[in-house]
């Protein structure tokens, strides 16, 4: 007999009441009903499930209502009235029902859900399931709006208050609009807090903070007062959020010297937190110089998993479980010398609480960060979610206060709070230490993300880097000339510098992916940034030359100053007053050292009134110090400038150099041959060219074109096509050759010089015309070295990085193929070996060396010391992402004085340039580029096939021969070889999670921390891995490949199966274009400049509207453009090529004084 009555659903969210010591867990029951009923009593039970009091549910009718507990009754109000498929009406109720459970955590427990009368009489019986959740947890909102001081319109334009009503007239406001401005903002927020004694909230950027300080003082005693109490946290500790992978160190810290001096000095602040939320990936070393700095933790929202993180593909989906992240969303972010921040990772992206500010009301907001925060337990280190409840321009939310005030009055479990991150990052500590764990140490690239933005505006790159350069010499030397007291030291005029500079590193300044109004706004920024800087280090220059002895064989004194900390020999420039010497030819100038010596000038231009510019060759210029030569005169004409060769040769050598050039394809570099080995560089058969690709205006799924690289497909290169011009010539201080052309709408001129006395091949690219839109300009380099990897300097390390995809079309397939993995350097990078494995066979037999730049630690079963809590089948910190979580701080003691083995392996790895992230054996591998920003090469197992059941899966499919020989071993390093080469697997959107994908180093002993520890030494002391094949002949199967190896994307070309490590590195250094590619042919890309419609490309706030001569967008660059790189080359890695120096060099000039 159909009473009417059945339940529909039973589910069992992590939510608990009663009392802490006993909780009961939450199951919350649908009932259906289709007539009206009596007052309803409900109950769950099953095995180790009881309800110790049944939920009555009220009566449908007035008359019914006698009886209820309303105290006890927790239901959704009178129920949601629903049509059922035959017409009857409906009415659904939610009932929540607490149960005590006896059973482990992740276990799931058959239950059967009752629904009887208050005298007893079953109406409905439903068999369901509970999953055992873990009591304890709490849940922190965090209040915050994110704000960009220019990105779409300017400074003046988000610090104005935009929200007036709009003038008569006035046209309406678009969508970027709809936020609030930040001198309404910080007030609003202060008023929420006046309003509620509960409410927290987070201040940060000085973009918009100290104007909103200096312009509103009434508000100023009130902010100090929350800011003491603990209700305002500072966070950030720089200046803003700036992009430090396209800025130098020095300006990240300058970033922290000014964020902290204001943030500390002015507010009364102590922040502890970096707040990177918004941030295009991160330099390596960024976590090391805040922990300098004073901080301890950092939140960021872009790194590891690309732009929207592992929860989304694009902004506003529906959010996905974080399965797929192999870290949890807490662990410590280690720099290159071992020291970091405890991170939180915001798997949901920083709006993540904020979609629920458009609920009806509060229950619904509750209902919705209830379903975020079952997501993001999964993924957390502890029992603690951090929920950031703001976004870009954002009010408080208007329901998070009553959430979380009737939340609290509902449950016991999870508790929520409105708090800042220090109140998490403490709970994660000390749950952690109460474990006697630690975070996992890990120092993964937190990139590539919008690979676009490395490129976009590239000249604001160029300036950027121009002006960093230049103030850091001009702080140097004023240095010293005060020091000396020969100066007033120009602290205000540096000062000003500086913030130029660290207002345009901002992410949405130097990466360029501004509206045209803004680009506009910004140029006077580098402009002065530069100005400044000159005229200061010219005068420090002045003075500390007047204190030099140049009494000398020459009436004018040329003083090379060297900018840098070691002595070096290079090119420097000087403006000659021929004239002031009595000369009439620039051919009869020479100059001549301190013993006598003469040497010949490279006479660049003469000017009006007798100027010439000279180039001379400076030798052994001392660290921070100068040298002075002489201008004299020369009857023998020895100087002079560039003139024609007289054989049709299009060959030209120096000492260390021999290069030669092809006319028929467009007048590339055909050979470049080292003198010093007889090497060969290029790769037979290419020649180096500018390559031209179509770029789609936004990507087809993601959009946000400036921010993405969005190549259609190869491009044409340059070589295409007959040079129109191609000259040799010679001077005296070297020879070049010079090629004219065009490519697309590309019209160019190529130089390769040779200078004499110098290690380096100069090639400049000058763009003589640009017309197109939406194309990308690369210059390629064929310059392959077999078994070498992509290594790249960062702001203040070097570190391997992975293959790129730059002929790939990005708009085929988003869900796996649109990511073209280019990534920034900050002087130069190379194909070279940030860190060796040494083969071995069982008989002893040398068998091979292979380059590793990032690897994946795959823990044992039962984890380490510090990291050993099991991955049971539960969520959170029991299971999913968080289990493979410990506790600990900075500085890698989650235990007094305790040893940290892994933490030491990860850091010494690092200090080579290999990065690394430990993972579960069991969790998902690092390696998905669905999921992944980049890509790991190898893999080290901690433990043999019984303590880890990752090298058990790689030795059973490795075969038993290799099962056998591993097993037999028992101590030491042993290497699986990958079942295909590395540059085969290497495609476009590929998974190199299986257990073959990559060669695997498996770390053998019956004690791993020992083991480790050993490992962690050897790195240390020898910069190299001695590893056995487990099995002879192991390398036949997999043989990584050698020049050439053909890319997806990219023809074939030839490749042989010698995979050995050729010790040797070839470079480019490059001068302010720092967006770089290189191929798995070996091939490497510099990006030199890309045109690009998609918004806020052209877009123009305040008429009118400004655009280049030609009337087109300033974001297409129609304009000259100058990029100058240089190739080098040597025997070794990066560390014996120098290049760190030789980089340096490059970007930093020898600077010269003249005076009688």
């Amino acid at each position: 007999m159909d009473n009417g009555v059945c339940v529909t659903e039973v589910a069992s969210p992590a939510l608990f009441t009663g009392p802490e010591t006993a909780p009961l867990q939450v199951v919350r029951v649908r009932v259906r009903r289709t007539r009206p009923v009596g007052p309803l009593a409900v109950t769950v039970d099953g095995p180790g499930v009881r309800t110790p009091r049944p939920r009555l549910l009220r009566a449908d009718t007035a008359e019914a209502y006698a009886g209820v507990d309303a105290a006890a009754e927790l239901v959704s109000g009178a129920g949601v009235e629903l049509a059922s498929g035959d017409g009857v009406r409906a009415v659904e109720d939610v009932v929540e029902v607490s149960v005590a459970v006896d059973g482990s955590l992740g276990e799931r427990l058959p239950v059967t859900a009752r629904v009887r009368t208050p005298e007893g009489r079953e109406l409905h019986a439903y068999e369901g399931e509970l999953t055992v959740a873990e009591p304890g947890w709490t849940v922190r909102l965090v209040p915050h709006f994110h704000y960009d001081p220019m990105w779409w319109n300017t400074q003046a334009a988000y610090t104005a208050l935009w929200d007036a009503p709009l003038r008569p007239g006035e046209a309406e406001r678009g969508w970027e609009y709809t936020g609030v401005p930040a001198f309404t903002l910080v007030p609003l927020h202060l008023q929420q807090a006046h309003d509620d004694p509960d409410y927290r909230f987070v201040l940060s950027e000085l973009d918009y903070l100290k104007p909103f300080w200096d312009t509103h003082p009434e508000h100023r005693a009130e902010l100090r007062q929350l800011i003491a109490e603990g209700r305002v946290e500072i966070v950030g500790g720089t200046y803003n959020e700036p992009s430090t992978n396209l800025t130098s160190a020095e300006t990240t810290v300058r970033s922290a010297v000014h964020g902290l001096g204001f943030h500390r000095g002015v507010l009364g602040a102590e922040p502890r937190t970096a707040w990177q939320l918004d941030v295009f990936g991160h330099d390596p070393a960024f976590p090391a110089l805040m922990a300098d700095a004073g901080l301890d933790s950092a939140v960021l929202a872009r790194g590891p998993h690309h732009q929207w993180g592992p929860m989304m593909d694009t902004w506003g989906e529906a959010l996905r479980p974080p399965t797929a992240m192999q870290l949890p969303a807490e662990y410590d972010w280690l720099g290159p010398d071992g020291r970091g921040l405890l991170l939180h990772y915001l798997p949901a992206h920083y709006s993540a609480g904020w979609f629920s500010h458009k609920a009806p009301d509060a229950e619904a907001a509750a209902e919705q960060l209830l379903a975020l925060y079952e997501l993001l337990r999964q993924g957390a280190a502890t029992r603690n979610v951090l929920i950031p409840m703001g976004t870009d321009f954002s009010w408080p939310h208007p329901w998070g206060l009553d959430v979380q005030h009737t939340w609290n009055r509902r449950y016991t479990w999870p508790r929520l709070e409105h708090a800042g991150p220090r109140a998490h990052f403490a709970a994660v500590r000390a749950e952690l230490a109460a474990r006697g764990e630690r975070p996992l140490p890990v120092t993964r690239e937190m990139g590539p993300v919008y690979t676009g933005k490395d490129v976009t505006y590239a000249d604001v790159k160029q300036a950027h880097r121009a002006a960093e350069n230049l103030v850091q010499q001009a702080e140097t030397f004023a240095a010293l000339a005060h020091g000396l007291g020969l100066l007033e030291y120009p602290r205000d005029a540096l000062d000003k510098s500086w913030r130029h500079l660290l207002h345009a590193a901002h992410h949405d300044a130097v990466t360029g992916t501004f509206s045209d109004q803004v680009y506009v706004d910004l140029l006077p920024t580098w402009r002065e940034a530069y100005e400044l800087a000159d005229e200061v280090r010219e005068s420090a220059l002045g003075a500390l030359t007047a204190q030099a002895d140049t009494r000398g064989p020459g009436e004018l004194a040329v003083t090379v100053f060297n900018p840098l900390s070691w002595t070096r020999t290079d090119l420097v420039r000087v403006d000659v007053d021929l004239a002031e010497l009595g000369v009439d030819d620039p051919a009869r100038l020479a100059v001549r050292d301190e013993t006598g010596r003469t040497e010949p000038v490279h006479v660049v231009a003469v000017g009006e009134h007798a100027r010439v510019e000279a180039v001379f060759l400076a030798r052994a210029v001392p660290s921070l110090g100068h040298r002075t030569w002489w201008l004299t005169t020369d009857d023998t004409r020895p100087s002079g400038g560039w003139t024609p060769a007289a054989a049709p040769t299009y060959t030209v050598s120096n000492e260390t150099f021999r290069i030669e050039a092809d006319p028929a394809r467009g007048g590339g570099l055909s050979s470049v041959t080292d003198l010093r080995t007889g090497r060969e560089l290029l790769t037979e058969g290419e020649v180096d060219e500018l390559v031209v690709q179509d770029e789609y205006t936004a990507h087809p799924f993601f959009e946000e074109g400036p921010w993405h690289l969005l190549p259609k497909g190869p491009g044409t290169g340059s070589s295409a096509a007959p040079a129109e011009t191609c000259t040799v010539e010679h001077g005296p201080l070297g020879a070049r050759i010079t090629a004219t052309g065009r490519t697309g709408p590309v019209r160019w001129t190529r130089t390769a010089t040779l200078w004499n006395g110098l290690d380096r091949v100069e090639l400049t690219t000058k763009v003589d015309e640009f017309t197109g839109s939406d194309q990308l300009l690369r210059l390629r380099v064929p310059a392959d070295v077999p078994g070498a990897l992509p290594v790249a300097e960062t702001a203040a390390a070097a570190v391997g990085r992975g293959f790129a995809f730059p002929g790939t079309d990005t708009g085929t397939d988003h869900t796996r193929a649109p990511w073209t993995l280019d990534t920034p350097c900050l002087n130069w990078f190379a194909l070279s070996a940030p860190l060796t494995f040494t083969l071995t066979t069982p008989d002893g037999t040398r068998a091979g060396v292979r380059a590793v730049g990032a690897g994946e630690i795959v823990l044992p079963d039962g984890g380490l010391r510090g990291y050993g809590r099991s991955a049971g089948s539960g969520a959170g910190p029991a299971g999913g992402a968080g289990g493979a979580a410990g506790a600990g701080g900075t500085d890698g003691e989650g235990r007094a004085g305790a040893p940290d083995p892994l933490r030491d392996l990860v850091t010494a790895l690092v200090r080579r340039g290999v990065t690394s992230t430990p993972t579960r054996p069991a969790g998902p591998r690092w390696g998905d580029l669905a999921v992944d920003s980049s890509l790991p090469d190898f893999r080290i197992a901690v433990g043999g096939p019984e303590a880890n059941s990752f090298t058990a899966a790689v030795l059973a499919a490795a075969g038993p021969e290799h099962a056998a020989a591993t097993r037999a071993r028992g101590s030491g390093v042993v290497w699986v070889p990958a079942e295909r080469p590395l540059r085969e697997v290497w495609q476009p959107g590929c998974d190199l999670t299986g257990v073959r994908d990559l060669p695997v180093a498996v770390l053998l002993g019956d004690d791993p921390e020992a083991a480790l520890a050993a490992l962690a030494d050897t790195v240390d002391r020898d910069g190299r891995i001695e590893a056995a094949l487990p099995a002879p002949g192991a390398l036949l199967e997999a043989q990584p490949s050698a020049p050439g190896a053909p890319s997806e994307s990219e023809p074939s070309a030839p490749s042989t199966q010698d995979a050995d490590f050729e010790d040797r590195t070839v470079a480019l250094l490059v001068r302010g274009t720092p967006g770089f590619a290189v191929d798995t042919r070996g091939r490497l890309h510099s990006n030199l400049m890309r045109s690009c419609t998609g918004r806020p490309s052209g877009a123009w706030m305040d008429p009118p509207r400004r655009t280049a001569p030609d009337g087109s967008s300033f974001q297409l660059q129609h304009w000259t453009h100058v990029f100058e790189h240089a190739l080098v080359a040597d025997t070794g890695d990066w560390r014996a090529a120098e290049l760190v120096r030789k980089g340096r060099e490059f970007n930093q000039p020898l600077t010269a004084h003249v005076a009688a």
